[in-house]
């Protein structure tokens, strides 16, 4: 059983997905033609509620073909939330194209903000206990087995 705590978390990390799914959906419902209104009604909102979802969600990316999430973090959060198997979740994280992390300019340079994509979303999943430290040992291993280190 899960601390309060962790609960907290986890239904964060449910929350965070279940907006995600909402805000695509609105955004495929319009791209496929339907009105502000026809989403209004179907979401019980406002149209204008349904505008400014509208509005927030054009920055929303949509998952790649194959995978369960737009980042490696969404994909974790979906595996904590019970929406995809632990090997679903180490394939799909195998095979992730992570970006290399930006180095540092100079030596009294702070070191810079990874970009999205790159394996500090796995580390963040980890510390917020959407894997165990076994899975995540796991994961690591088979990246570096493959050379993706």
């Amino acid at each position: 059983m899960p601390s309060p705590l962790e609960s907290v978390a986890l239904v964060r990390g449910m929350q965070h997905l279940a907006d995600l799914d909402f805000k695509r959906s609105v955004l495929i419902a319009k791209s496929q033609g339907k009105t502000q209104a026809e989403i209004a009604q179907a979401a019980r909102m406002s149209q204008s509620a349904v505008s400014q979802h509208l509005k927030q969600a054009r920055n929303v990316a949509f998952p790649p073909d194959g995978f369960a999430g737009a980042s490696p973090l969404e994909i974790c959060e979906r595996y904590a939330a019970g929406q995809i198997s632990s090997e679903d979740l180490k394939s799909q994280l195998v095979t992730w194209d992570f970006p290399p992390m930006p180095q540092p300019s100079d030596i009294f340079d702070d070191d810079p903000l990874p970009p999205p994509g790159t394996w500090a979303e796995v580390e963040q999943a980890l510390s917020y206990g959407y894997l165990s430290e076994e899975l995540y040992e796991a994961v690591l291993d088979e990246c570096e087995a493959r050379g993706l280190d």
